[in-house]
């Protein structure tokens, strides 16, 4: 074959591969948007826990062969990316429509999508999900105050109250109390404790949740299930055993205002404070658990209280907020003296979304579901022939689909050392298994 042979089939080859590249650079993103709604007509980068992601990408140029991919994931507290879901479209030039739902609520916290084009990526684009904000009634009038010297202000630092102090005796309805028992995931914690502007009091929050109520003797927390709050009272004198009854037979009245309640639990705690369940029945039928501490200090009162439609799921992290939980009576005096009687009147939480358990299995199918909340992965295996299974940190909704039977499987958490758990599942069951931040493993059946 002659030079110049060779020189003109090099030369159509190079014609042909530039020719290739330029059909595939020719691709290309105009638009890309985040919306509420398949069409993109509601462009929002703030999702609720009930949303379905749609991303809508506008193609233009493209070769009917183009290869559009968008991956999902979470974004941790440490800034990881947990990846979520991943789709790919083949298409040419037109608008193309991504979207990204959960049969159980998205965690609340940070999320991006990254979106790709024959594999390169073309942008991405961040996003949160925000837990609904609950209203809260507005505060009724304060009645006339009585005047009172303050005291000048000590460095008397906060004191524990009320952690380890919780005692209900058990077969009582109070058997349900944070502490007693365990059920449901911790929830993450904000970095820093939420500190009362009067400094009167201080407790851990759950990231997400929102500030509902704030004023000069109340603080109040909530995430649309759920509602907690720390309200301190002055009431200019030391209550006796009867005094202390009526005042919290009067709190509760205008707590509830116009609802018809139980108290289904009434016990003293070995600190000295008192501890009161309630529950009633809201007004679209459900069921509302409500369980509130109350805790003289000298002539102030303290009131923590949790009222909440999702009890259970959230026990194990009311446990935490109570241990938290930390309150310095001398920072009362300069703030301005509550009222006697109590006067605040608050609805309890209308819950904004359903409390369908998100727990429930396909028919038919035993399922055991996985939480990380621990600094590392951890292996698990169960003995059913898949091997080891790994759990990142962060992880809320992974899974694993298990014959029928009984298991002791094996957990391995790198500088936490190994566990095992137990559990006999059958169909149409579902077990939860959480390794909590400071390496603690715990079971528990969650359907039915």
């Amino acid at each position: 074959m002659d030079q110049r042979r060779i020189f003109v089939i090099g030369l159509l080859l190079l014609v042909t591969c530039l020719a290739c590249s330029y059909s595939f650079s020719t691709a290309k993103i105009t638009g890309a948007t985040l919306a509420r709604d398949a069409s993109g007509e509601i462009p929002t980068v703030t999702f609720s826990p009930d949303d379905t992601f749609y991303f809508v990408v506008d193609l233009a140029n493209a070769p009917d062969d183009t290869v559009i991919k968008a991956a999902w994931t979470a974004i941790d507290a440490g800034g990881n990316k947990i990846p979520i879901d991943e789709a790919r479209i083949t298409s040419g030039s037109g608008l193309l429509t991504f979207d990204l739902s959960s049969e159980k609520l998205w965690p609340v916290g940070n999320y991006q999508v990254e979106l790709f084009v024959n594999n390169d990526l073309a942008q991405t684009q961040a996003f949160e999900v925000k837990a609904p904000v609950v209203a809260a009634a507005p505060t009724a009038t304060p009645a006339p105050e009585p005047t009172i010297t303050p005291e000048a202000p000590t460095t008397e630092q906060p004191q524990t109250s009320l952690s380890d102090s919780v005692s209900i005796n058990s077969g009582s309805a109070g058997d349900s109390l944070a502490g007693q028992i365990e059920q449901g995931a911790v929830l993450q914690f904000q970095d820093t404790p939420y500190v009362h502007p009067s400094g009167a009091f201080s407790l851990p929050i759950p990231i997400g949740w929102a500030v509902t109520t704030e004023s000069d003797h109340l603080g109040e927390f909530g995430d649309g299930t759920s509602v907690v709050g720390v309200e301190f009272i002055d009431e200019a004198q030391e209550w006796d055993e009867t005094g202390m009854a009526q005042f919290i037979d009067r709190y509760l009245a205008n707590f509830f205002s116009s609802q018809s309640y139980e108290e289904v639990a009434h016990k003293d705690q070995p600190d000295g404070s008192i501890y009161v369940a309630v529950t009633f029945e809201s007004e679209s039928g459900q069921v509302v658990d409500s369980d509130f501490f109350f805790e003289q200090r000298d002539t102030v009162v303290f009131i923590l209280y949790l009222s909440t439609v999702v009890y259970d799921e959230i026990n194990a992290t009311w446990n935490e907020i109570i241990g938290g939980y930390q309150v310095n009576p001398q920072a009362v005096r300069p703030a301005t003296p509550s009222p006697i009687p109590p006067t605040v009147t608050r609805a309890p939480p209308t819950p904004t979304t359903p409390t369908v358990n998100p727990f429930t299995p396909p028919p038919g199918v035993a399922r055991v579901y996985l939480q990380n909340f621990y600094t590392n992965e951890y292996n698990i295996d169960f003995g059913d022939g898949q091997g080891s299974l790994q759990v990142m940190p962060g992880a809320v909704d992974s899974y694993h689909d298990l014959s029928p039977g009984r298991y002791n499987p094996g957990l391995s958490l790198p500088g936490g050392g190994a566990s095992n758990v137990q559990f006999e599942i059958g169909p149409n069951q579902a077990w939860l298994i959480v390794v909590d931040k400071n390496a603690k493993v715990s079971q528990k059946q969650v359907y039915p």
